[in-house]
C-alpha cells in the first residue's frame, strides 16, 4: 500500500507574498520598484536592510519574478507562467538564493563569478539574491567588489541584511539601498484578521494585540506565533493560548506589582514572582515586561499621549495615567534604568531570578515613591520625629556648662576686658572716677553691639552664606545660566538641591542615580561659572560643596547646633546670658 505524506507548510511560508501588494508596511519602496519596472530603469545591485521578518527577502523573490515573468499585470508577476512557477518552486536556476551565513567564503563568491558570465536559461535576468550578505569575510567581499563594478547587463544582485554597518563601504557605494521599516502593530493586526478570516479561525482581539506588540515590528515572527498559539481542534485563537505560549506577564498583574512596590507590599511582589515561576513564567522575560511597562508610565507621566501608539484598552490606560501620577519622575527613571542594567547582568547569572528579588527589596525600602505633589500635601511624620529627637538631644548635652553660643562673633567670645591687642602689648586696666574699672563695662557693650551688627561666623572662618537668600533667588539663578548660554550647567544643576552651608561653602545634594550630574559639576571651571551667577544674583560670596544625598552632612551645616535650636524653638524661649 502506498502511503502519500502531506508536507506541512509553516503559516509564514503559506502566506509569503505574492505580489507587491501582499508586502505589507513597505509602500514607498514598492512603489520605488514599480517604477523602475515600469520604466525599464533596473538597477544591477541592490542593498536592502532592516530588522529580521520586515519583508526584505520576500519583496527580492517578488522583484525577481515580475522582471522574468512571461506575462506580468501592473508589474506584478502573473505567478501562472512557466517561470513564474519554476521561481516560486525554487526549479530555475537563474533565480538563485544563498544563504552568506553558511556560504561566506571566497571560493563561493568566486563560483557565482564564473556563473554570471551565462546568459539565463529562460528569463532576461539571473538574479542572486545574497541573504545576511554581511556575514561574508573580506576576501568574499574584495571577490564580489569586481563583480558589482562591472556585472553583466543580465544579471541583478540583491543584498539583504539585518547589519548593514557591517559592510564595506567600497560594496554600499555600489549598489541603491532600501530600509525596511518594523511593520507597525495596526498593519500586523490588519494582516493576521485577514489571515484568521480566510482559514476560518475564530480569535479574540486581546489576543491578537498581544502577538502584534509581542511581534516587535516582524510580521513573520507574529505569525510563526499565531501558528503556536491557534488551538486547531477547536480553530480558535484565545488570549490565554497566546499568553500561554509566550509566557509573558498579563498588563493587570504589572499593574499590581508596580502599586505593591508603590506601597512597600514586598511580600505582595515576591508572590507574583512564585505564582510566575509555578506557570513557567521565564523571570527574564518578566523583567522586560517590567521595563516596557515602567517606560509607559515615564511617558504617561511626562505628558505624552499613548493612545498614538499603543493598543492597550482605554480604560487600563487610564488607570495607567493615574498610577503615573502617584510616582515621582525621580523613582520611575530610577528603577528603569536599574532593571535595564539588571536585564543585562540576567545574561550571565544561573540564578536571574535571585537577582531581581533583591532588586525589588530595594526598591520597597526606597522612600522617594511617592510623587512630590503628594509629599507637599502631607506632612513627613517620620522627619518630624527625627527633628524632635535631635533637639532633645541638644538640649540634653548642653547642661549648665555649654560654651558660649557659636552664633556670637569671635569678638563677641572674648573674656570681658579683653580687646584687639598687639602680640607683647600688655592691656592696662581702667577705672572711673569711683575706682570702678571700666574696661569689663566698655567690653559688654561692645560685645552687645558687635552681636547685633557683625554676621554669623565659624571660628577662624568668615561668614556663613545667607541659605535663605540663595535659595529665594535659586531659581532667577538658573534661568540666568540659561540665558548666559550655559543650559548645560543649569540643566544639571536644577536636579541638586541646597541642603545647608558648611563655613564659606553651600552645600548641593543630589538623589541617589544622579552621580553623572555631581560628578560632572564637580569641576573647579564650572564652580566658578555657577558662584559667579550667586554672587551677581544674591551678592553672596560662597564657595560649592557637592555631595549625594545620603552622605554624612558636615558637622555643622549651615551653622552650629545652637543657632539651628534657636532658629527652630518659638520665639521668646532661649535667653541669651553673659555670665
Amino acid at each position: 500500500m502506498k502511503v502519500t505524506i502531506m508536507a506541512h507548510k509553516a503559516l509564514y511560508r503559506k502566506w509569503r507574498p505574492e505580489i507587491f501588494e501582499d508586502l505589507i508596511g513597505q509602500e514607498p519602496i514598492v512603489t520605488t520598484l514599480k517604477n523602475q519596472i515600469q520604466s525599464g530603469q533596473i538597477a544591477h545591485a541592490y542593498l536592502f536592510t532592516g530588522t529580521r521578518g520586515t519583508g526584505k527577502t520576500s519583496t527580492a523573490k517578488v522583484f525577481a519574478k515580475t522582471v522574468n515573468c512571461e506575462n506580468p499585470a501592473e508589474n506584478n508577476p502573473c505567478n501562472q507562467c512557466e517561470t513564474c512557477i519554476g521561481i516560486t518552486e525554487e526549479k530555475i536556476m537563474d533565480v538563485m538564493e544563498i544563504d552568506a551565513a553558511s556560504n561566506n567564503g571566497v571560493e563561493n563568491i568566486r563560483e557565482i563569478r564564473e556563473n554570471v558570465k551565462y546568459h539565463p536559461s529562460k528569463g532576461k535576468y539571473k538574479v542572486y539574491i545574497i541573504d545576511e550578505v554581511h556575514m561574508l569575510s573580506q576576501g568574499a567581499f574584495n571577490a564580489l567588489l569586481k563583480t558589482l563594478e562591472e556585472p553583466p547587463a543580465h544579471v541583478i544582485f540583491i543584498l539583504a541584511t539585518t547589519e548593514p554597518r557591517k559592510i564595506p563601504a567600497t560594496i554600499l557605494s555600489r549598489c541603491q539601498r532600501y530600509d525596511f521599516k518594523p511593520v507597525t502593530i495596526d498593519n500586523i493586526q490588519k494582516r493576521l484578521i485577514f489571515i484568521l478570516d480566510s482559514m476560518e479561525i475564530e480569535f479574540e482581539k486581546e489576543a491578537l494585540r498581544i502577538i502584534s506588540v509581542s511581534a516587535e515590528g516582524a510580521l513573520r515572527d507574529a505569525l510563526s506565533i499565531l501558528e503556536q498559539s491557534v488551538q486547531w481542534e477547536q480553530q480558535r485563537l484565545t488570549t490565554e493560548g497566546v499568553v500561554d505560549t509566550l509566557g509573558i506577564v498579563p498588563e493587570e498583574q504589572l499593574y499590581e506589582t508596580i502599586e505593591a512596590l508603590r506601597n512597600n507590599k514586598l511580600e505582595e511582589v515576591l508572590e507574583v514572582l512564585e505564582t510566575g515561576g509555578r506557570q513557567g513564567k521565564d523571570v527574564v522575560h518578566f523583567t522586560k515586561d517590567l521595563i516596557q511597562y515602567l517606560r509607559k508610565l515615564l511617558m504617561a507621566k511626562v505628558g505624552v499621549e499613548l493612545e498614538q501608539f499603543s493598543t492597550m484598552p482605554k480604560d487600563f490606560l487610564e488607570r495607567l495615567k493615574v498610577q503615573s501620577q502617584q510616582l515621582s519622575s525621580e523613582w520611575i527613571t530610577e528603577n528603569l534604568e536599574g532593571l535595564s542594567a539588571l536585564e543585562g547582568k540576567m545574561k550571565w547569572t544561573g540564578q536571574p531570578r535571585i537577582l531581581l528579588e533583591v532588586f525589588l527589596v530595594g526598591i520597597c525600602k526606597s522612600t522617594t515613591a511617592l510623587s512630590s505633589k503628594e509629599k507637599e500635601g502631607a506632612p513627613d511624620v517620620q522627619e518630624l520625629a527625627k527633628r524632635i529627637q535631635k533637639l532633645e538631644g541638644i538640649l540634653e548635652g548642653r547642661g549648665m556648662e555649654e560654651k558660649p553660643l557659636r552664633t556670637q562673633s569671635r569678638e563677641a567670645t572674648e573674656k570681658p576686658g579683653e580687646t584687639t591687642k598687639k602680640p607683647g602689648e600688655r592691656k592696662k586696666p581702667s577705672f572711673d572716677a569711683g575706682g570702678k574699672d571700666t574696661g569689663r563695662k566698655i567690653a559688654k557693650e561692645e560685645k552687645v553691639q558687635k552681636k547685633e551688627s557683625v554676621p554669623v561666623k565659624n571660628p577662624g572662618e568668615g561668614a556663613f552664606p545667607d541659605r535663605e537668600k540663595i535659595q529665594k533667588h535659586w531659581q532667577d539663578i538658573l534661568q540666568t545660566l540659561k540665558k548666559e548660554k550655559k543650559a548645560q550647567l543649569e540643566a544639571l544643576l536644577k536636579e541638586g538641591e541646597i541642603l545647608g552651608t558648611d563655613n564659606e561653602k553651600l552645600i548641593l545634594g543630589f538623589e541617589k542615580g544622579f552621580g553623572f550630574h555631581r560628578e560632572a559639576l564637580d569641576k573647579k571651571e564650572k564652580k566658578t561659572q555657577i558662584v559667579d551667577v550667586i554672587q551677581r544674583i544674591t551678592g553672596e560670596t560662597v564657595g560649592l560643596k557637592l555631595i549625594m544625598k545620603g552622605e554624612e552632612l558636615p558637622q555643622n551645616p549651615g551653622g552650629n547646633a545652637e543657632q539651628k535650636l534657636v532658629e527652630t524653638l518659638p520665639e521668646g524661649l532661649v535667653e541669651f546670658r553673659d555670665d
